[in-house]
């Protein structure tokens, strides 16, 4: 994904002009130079060819030739410099032709009115605007700002050009709040939603077992050499159910492989899988994410259960932006600023160390008897202590919501452990809010039993992301954020 940078100057031949031009340059190039490190760039200065003697863009032919240019190149982002003045109808003429994000930057040092420019642009895109993206513009006098911006809206972009798979649709256990509207996702998130039934992901898996056994064994294997714990048990965990569940793994890698587009996917699972093919599916989301397995290096693919469309969306993003697996589970138990998330039966193993290095991660993994279905395993760990952020899609009548957080993974107590009677084989994550918020008003304002986090800190991107897609953020580590939003619900 490339971004478009250009740096724009006073049309006007005044005084200091060649000063105005040198100084032009200069921050151009020192811009140039930080955010490589970050994106690739489509620098449309160079391309025209400007020079130092006028180096800035300064009337609308020149407006038109970099809009070319940044069309080739199919960039998914604007960097609009404004060192020094210039006439805010160039750069809404270039803004408003592109219809992409827009980050307006200058760097005022007293020397050359930077920020006289940056206000005056600003106030014209919010007056004249007429894109979403000219109306909902950002602006930075600081170079690190910038990064944020650069992550969510490279993050916006991949999901733009991805597609969701529905194995087996929505939504499970007739929870409706985790379906959701596919039109509207489509135009807000992804490219597309493919809706799949698990009978051919259940006819591939079968294929597999008569006639490629020796995948499901070497998976098998490959746990086992890399220190993970089976419990066998004689009714749920048993050879034949660890086969099924590698095999169901294995056909649906299969079916993502056969795609490029597919960034993320659902097992509905109950009762489907779980009880009518006679195992759980807890494999899928336990390994998808992850970027290794028996078969050697792989892309991580977000996976989460039960048709949940915005908790998929919710994974999808968090594993974006933070470029590693995403958490996706149930919210087991709360306390004030305290909650534990643990998945009906597996979630990305990534968190059981923090680490995609198999020798490091599966020596913390037990397969254990699943509490639910008719057999199968599930995949148990307790979370790596770290900072995460946690996030969620939600939707109040027509109205959608971000509700995040920041906390810290910590170690589950022995006195929580022992209180834990269904879902104990579970991967239990143990996370502390950054603000000690309330039980009472957590319980009353979560938007789903499903959430999904990352290891580090995202909570600018989030909000980012929030502003571009025009979805209010609900800080769920904030009391102030959690009342203002009980308070829009329930008036």
């Amino acid at each position: 994904m490339k971004f478009g940078v250009v740096t724009f100057t006073d049309p006007r031949e005044v005084a200091l002009s060649d000063e105005r031009e040198r100084y032009n340059m200069k921050k151009h190039i020192e811009f140039v130079n930080f955010i490589r490190k970050f994106c690739k760039i489509v620098d449309g200065n160079q391309v025209l060819q400007k020079k130092e003697k006028n180096f800035g863009i300064s009337n609308m032919e020149e407006v038109f030739a970099v809009e070319r240019v940044f069309k080739k190149e199919d960039i998914c982002g604007l960097f609009i410099l404004l060192p020094t003045w210039t006439e805010p109808n160039l750069p809404l003429s270039l803004a408003s032709r592109l219809n992409v994000p827009v980050m307006l930057y200058s760097e005022d040092e007293g020397l050359w009115p930077g920020t006289t420019c940056m206000t005056s642009t600003g106030a014209t895109f919010w007056q004249n605007s007429s894109s979403i993206y000219v109306l909902k513009h950002f602006r930075s006098m600081e170079k690190e700002k910038v990064i944020p911006w650069i992550r969510s809206v490279s993050a916006l972009n991949k999901l733009k050009k991805s597609s969701l798979l529905l194995l087996g649709g929505s939504y499970s256990l007739s929870m409706e709040h985790l379906e959701e509207d596919v039109s509207c996702i489509k135009r807000l998130f992804v490219n597309d939603v493919i809706f799949e039934s698990e009978y051919p992901i259940i006819q591939r898996a079968e294929d597999i077992l008569n006639n490629e056994e020796e995948r499901v064994n070497a998976f098998l294997e490959w746990i086992k050499k890399n220190g993970c714990k089976i419990i066998y048990d004689e009714k749920m965990v048993t050879a034949d159910s660890l086969k099924k569940q590698s095999a169901i793994y294995l056909a649906v890698k299969d079916f993502v492989n056969s795609r490029d587009d597919i960034i993320g996917l659902s097992l509905k699972c109950q009762p489907d899988l779980s009880v009518h093919y006679g195992v759980t599916g807890c494999f899928v989301p336990a390994f998808m994410p992850f970027t290794a397995d028996s078969e050697g290096k792989k892309r991580s693919i977000a996976a989460v259960c039960e048709g949940d469309i915005k908790g998929l969306l919710s994974s999808v993003l968090l594993e974006t932006l933070a470029g590693i697996p995403a958490l996706f589970g149930d919210l087991k138990y709360v306390d004030d600023g305290f909650m534990i998330i643990s998945n009906c039966g597996a979630s990305s193993i990534y968190y059981a160390s923090k680490s995609c290095d198999p020798s490091e991660t599966l020596k913390n993994v037990k397969l254990m008897a699943q509490c639910q279905g008719a057999s199968g395993s599930a995949v148990h760990y307790t979370g790596f202590p770290s900072e995460v952020t946690v996030a969620r899609f939600i939707r109040v009548e027509d109205t959608y919501f971000l509700q995040s957080a920041v906390g810290k993974i910590e170690k589950l107590s022995d006195e929580l452990k022992k209180k834990i009677v269904w879902g104990s084989s579970w991967p239990i994550i143990p996370i502390r809010l950054s603000e000690n918020i309330d039980r009472d008003l957590l319980i009353n304002s979560f938007g789903s039993n499903h959430y999904s986090a990352v290891y580090g800190n995202y909570i600018e991107e989030l909000s980012i992301v929030s502003k571009l897609l025009g979805i209010r953020m609900v800080r769920m580590d904030r009391e102030s954020s959690i009342i203002q939003f009980l308070n829009e619900v329930y008036g």
